[in-house]
């Protein structure tokens, strides 16, 4: 098992550990913490068990006096697995449509004094007690 230091860096590595270094290098990745390589394996194996039990699901429902799961099923639960867990980015033209909405509010003005320049509502300061304390009876 290598060390903290030359994860990907060199020696021999498992085989997925291997794939997930190839990736990163593939992508230009130099900079990483070592624990990146571990998340991604980790994700990587829950994805795929979850695909595989989805798409084990699917082949007894389509075909149920064969036990293979087909490439098929396994196309059906990937796109039933990436509605669950990964999220479509909204398209450009609504993100522009919030942006110049949230813009349109202009900021508050900034009073001129020595300090610390904060905002004037005294609701929204960080400096504001968050916490009542109940008198003692």
């Amino acid at each position: 098992m290598p060390s903290e230091e030359d994860t990907c860096k060199g020696g021999p590595l498992p085989g997925d550990v291997q794939v997930i270094c190839d990736v990163l290098d593939s992508a230009k990745v130099e900079d990483y913490d070592c624990r990146v390589v571990d998340q991604l394996v980790s994700f990587m194996y829950g994805y795929t068990s979850n695909v595989l039990q989805d798409a084990q699901e699917i082949s007894k429902e389509m075909h149920a006096e064969t036990n293979t799961i087909g490439t098929d099923d396994v196309a059906i639960a990937m796109k039933l697995q990436s509605h669950h867990t990964f999220v479509d980015a909204p398209p450009l033209h609504t993100v522009g449509m919030i942006a110049s909405q949230v813009n349109s509010v202009p900021l508050p003005e900034v009073v001129e004094r020595d300090g610390l320049r904060i905002p004037v509502d005294e609701s929204d300061l960080l400096t504001n007690p968050n916490v009542q304390l109940e008198p003692k009876k």
